[in-house]
């Protein structure tokens, strides 16, 4: 007996279309029928079957338990990251560890299946989210660690205050203190001084004395999009098919210098992004960090000159840095 846990949608792999709200409750519509099925067995039935049967009643086991998961999972990372899913604002974000976040799950008594975190790490490697306004957004990224959004707090505060200074407004560089304090006043997050500091080095902003003259690398990047992950439903949607310059940055023990890991132009920067996640080149750096699944991207669009603007912000990062990102095997 077959019975369906969603309505039915397009064909497609792991995909969850836009997010709608039924009683402050996410309700999600799956492009692919296999997970929206549910199997029912009757156990006088069972009892009469072939024992060559049994491999294939673990799959149909298997698929109930991966569905029901799936399902609320969803749910779940609705509920406790609504403010982001209805702005698509990346500062409203909660931070979410998978242990908490399994424990959510297994709260939910329409859910049989007990969670961990490394069973909804799997889940959610290609699990991705589309929402109203057409952007698609992976799974894991609703689950972000403090660290990042400590980066992303910082930036956000650093990034006004350069639009105030570029302006000319009567306003000055901000102390790490002064950060921090921001950070509590627009974010409610507590940020000591030192993590402010270690944020900034990580983040590749320099000092308020350097930031007051717009020097560094932080200048050479004003105005480039937020941070997004490298995946493939996420580029055809966020990034655009003109001329530009862009970044890519990693996390984990090889991310440094900001967590830079390229810096380039081109002409359409949704295809070079997307050449980059197909492996078309030679670039074995690059393509060893791509190939781990934790690369992100961000970029400037630049109609006219971009490979002087791809010079000029190399080179701010060879000032600000010392050396070239990693993954860069010789100059613009």
């Amino acid at each position: 007996m077959e019975t369906t846990l969603a309505a039915n949608g397009r064909a497609g792999r792991g995909r969850a279309l836009p997010v709608a709200w039924s009683d402050g409750a996410a309700a999600f519509q799956f492009t692919s029928a296999f997970y929206t099925r549910h199997y029912g067995f009757q156990t006088e039935v069972l009892t009469s079957l072939d024992p060559s049967a049994a491999g294939l009643l673990q799959q149909m086991r298997a698929i109930n338990s991966r569905n029901l998961l799936t399902v609320s999972l969803l749910r779940t990372l609705g509920r406790l990251q609504r403010a982001f899913l209805e702005t698509r604002d990346p500062l409203t974000l909660n931070a979410l560890a998978l242990d908490e976040l399994a424990v959510g799950i297994n709260a939910d008594p329409r859910c049989p299946i007990m969670a961990d975190a490394s069973r909804l790490s799997r889940l959610m490697r290609h699990l991705a989210l589309g929402l109203a306004d057409g952007e698609v957004v992976m799974a894991s990224a609703l689950c972000p660690r403090p660290r990042e959004l400590h980066r992303r707090y910082v930036d956000s505060v650093v990034r006004t205050e350069q639009t105030a200074l570029l302006e000319h407004v009567g306003t000055s560089a901000l102390s790490d203190d002064a950060i921090a304090m921001a950070v509590l006043e627009r974010f409610g997050m507590a940020l000591s001084r030192r993590t402010v500091a270690n944020v900034r080095r990580d983040l590749g902003i320099p000092c308020s004395r350097q930031r007051g003259a717009n020097d560094g690398y932080l200048g050479a990047t004003h105005g480039f999009s937020p941070l997004h992950p490298l995946a493939r439903e996420v580029v055809h949607t966020a990034a655009p098919t003109v001329g530009g310059v862009y970044e890519l940055h990693a996390r984990g023990p090889d991310a440094r210098r900001a967590g830079v890991i390229y810096i380039g132009s081109a002409g359409d920067l949704r295809k070079r992004l997307m050449d980059h996640l197909r492996g078309a080149g030679t670039n074995t750096c690059l393509a060893a960090h791509i190939a781990d699944g934790r690369v992100w991207f961000r970029y400037r669009q630049v109609v006219h000159r971009w490979r002087e603007t791809e010079r000029q912000v190399y080179r701010a990062f060879r000032e600000s840095f010392g050396d070239r990102p990693a993954c860069n095997r010789m100059s613009p």
